[in-house]
């Protein structure tokens, strides 16, 4: 759990990991502006004053539901502790959810750098190429670890490989770019169209900073499928966060999973 100030927004940040993986989780991400350390219970509306998400782990990942209404209401003391509530309809294209009965209550703000937190188990290779439009300040996209491992579903759904390239900003949040590439064990075939629904699935993702955008077109061809202990192969598609302009991909990638390399 985190809370800090990026410029004039407030960010709370709550994450339940459900297994080791970077996707396995579910949690909550609010961005308030004009909060205000006086003590002084306000209400926020979604989303005129906040913006706020649910992750709910659908689908090997965690899937977005964005307040499209309900309040939170917070109190910041000079003592640096937030206590609050919230209750919200989150929405995901035709699907909703709805939260209810939330409670915040954190102390302490973000000062230092964050520690990053590392896969115990990283892979060799590279993911290289870029992100042309997305909210990362470069668009060149270089991997600094790369993990190609197979996972199994802490749901007990279907067991997937997952691909993952990593880079990491020098900033206080020590905010990481990545891009994932989730294939079910089982998936025949070496090239793939890509969408929302798609067997096998791509995203983007800027931890503590943006959050992840989904492939909704373009295409993945593997050279050699991640089942054989080493991925490789070009991704060159479309991303989108829930409804924000969609922005385009294209990496190479061959990296080799230490445990089950051919």
């Amino acid at each position: 759990m985190k809370m800090y100030f990026n410029g004039n927004e407030f960010i709370i940040a709550a994450t339940e990991r459900l297994g080791p993986e970077i996707n396995e989780m579910q949690g909550f991400d609010f961005a308030i502006k004009g909060v205000i350390a006086d003590g002084v219970t306000r209400t926020y509306n979604f989303p005129a004053d906040a913006t706020g998400v649910f992750w709910a782990y659908e689908r090997y990942w965690g899937t977005p539901y964005s307040a499209t209404g309900g309040s939170l209401s917070l109190s910041l003391d000079s003592q640096d502790r937030l206590v609050g509530t919230f209750s919200f309809t989150g929405s995901n294209g035709n699907r909703s959810v709805q939260v209810s009965r939330g409670a915040v209550d954190l102390s302490g703000f973000i000062t230092e750098p964050l520690t990053a937190r590392l896969p115990e188990v990283t892979g060799t290779g590279y993911m290289d190429g870029t992100v042309v439009g997305g909210p990362a300040p470069d668009p060149t996209f270089s991997a600094t670890m790369v993990t190609a491992r197979k996972i199994q579903d802490p749901l007990g759904s279907r067991d997937y490989f997952q691909v993952i390239g990593r880079q990491w900003d020098d900033d206080i949040a020590q905010t990481q770019s990545l891009i994932l590439i989730v294939v079910p064990v089982g998936t025949t075939g070496t090239r793939f169209e890509l969408s929302r629904s798609s067997e096998v699935r791509v995203t983007y993702g800027r931890v503590n900073a943006y959050a992840f955008a989904y492939a909704i077109s373009g295409w993945i061809t593997f050279t050699s499928m991640p089942e054989t202990g080493r991925a490789a192969g070009s991704l060159d598609c479309m991303v989108q966060r829930n409804e924000d302009p969609p922005f385009a991909i294209k990496v190479n990638f061959d990296i080799s999973d230490p445990v089950r390399q051919p």
